[in-house]
């Protein structure tokens, strides 16, 4: 039984799977500890409603699709970020009506295709098709997405334990939580080859919800996000390579599930 590790591995198709699966896996674990400690998770979920028509469009122009769910990620924070700073409005109500309207668009431009057979990869994942080009790609949104983290990691930090005294000490609470919602449009960018855009919340969300669990900080939480993402993403590449009837994505998703079920079973039996 210990060849069955090894073997999906000599396979170059596989190879830049798993590759592109641990990239994708560092870059939105990172951004999904923050917003879960932040209790922002309902941004991760807009996301892969706000995604659609940046990811389509591109599609129809025959331009990366990286590309247009970046800028689709970008827009999001942007109309997120504008809309919420009225108060009679508020961050929650803004979400929903700019993940309503980019969603809807998003099935108006799939509309405008002849076939929408032609969107099943785009809307699930094609993540054992990925090629050398897009691991470049990859690696760098995910440089991108940590080295940002890294470099403001003690004002995200101050606003997210209290704003008020992170706003008086020069932390910009505001244009944190506007780095935030870019940074998780480009880490969910990065997603959308892997499982789609209509499973990216799974990546940024689900792991570092069970990493939350398994933590007694920011640091810890970050870590055990990470781990808990790429054991699920490495368990559902695995399940997808034997059994040709699970979507590879989809397995990855379930993987990431089931680490979070455990952490929560970890967790309540430790007390």
């Amino acid at each position: 039984m210990l060849h069955w590790i090894p073997e999906p591995l000599t396979h170059a198709f596989m190879q830049r799977a798993f590759l592109g699966m641990a990239l994708c896996a560092i870059a939105c674990a990172c951004i999904g500890s923050h917003l879960v400690v932040r209790r922002m998770t309902f941004v991760g979920s807009a996301l892969t409603h706000t995604l659609l028509p940046g990811v389509v469009a591109a599609w129809l122009m025959g331009i990366s699709t990286y590309i247009g769910a970046g800028i689709a990620g970008l827009v999001t924070a942007g109309l997120v970020v504008l809309v919420g700073r009225r108060r009679e409005s508020g961050e929650d109500a803004a979400i929903g009506v700019v993940q309503s309207a980019l969603f809807a668009l998003g099935i108006i431009l799939m509309a405008q295709a002849q076939s929408w057979r032609d969107f099943t990869g785009l809307l699930f994942g094609s993540v054992l098709g990925i090629d050398d080009a897009e691991l470049v790609l990859m690696a760098s949104l995910c440089l991108l997405v940590v080295g940002v983290l890294i470099v403001i990691h003690k004002e995200l930090e101050a606003s997210a334990l209290d704003e008020d005294y992170a706003s008086m000490a020069g932390a910009r609470p505001t244009l944190m939580r506007l780095l935030l919602v870019a940074l998780a449009g480009i880490a969910a960018a990065s997603a959308v080859r892997l499982v789609g855009a209509m499973l990216t919340t799974a990546f940024l969300i689900v792991p570092a919800a069970g990493g939350v669990l398994l933590a007694r900080s920011l640091s810890q939480a970050i870590f055990w996000s990470v781990t808990l993402s790429l054991i699920g993403g490495t368990s559902g590449l695995f399940v997808s390579y034997y059994y040709e009837s699970i979507p590879a994505g989809a397995g990855m998703v379930m993987g990431c599930c089931l680490t979070f079920v455990l952490a929560r079973l970890w967790r309540a039996w430790r007390g």
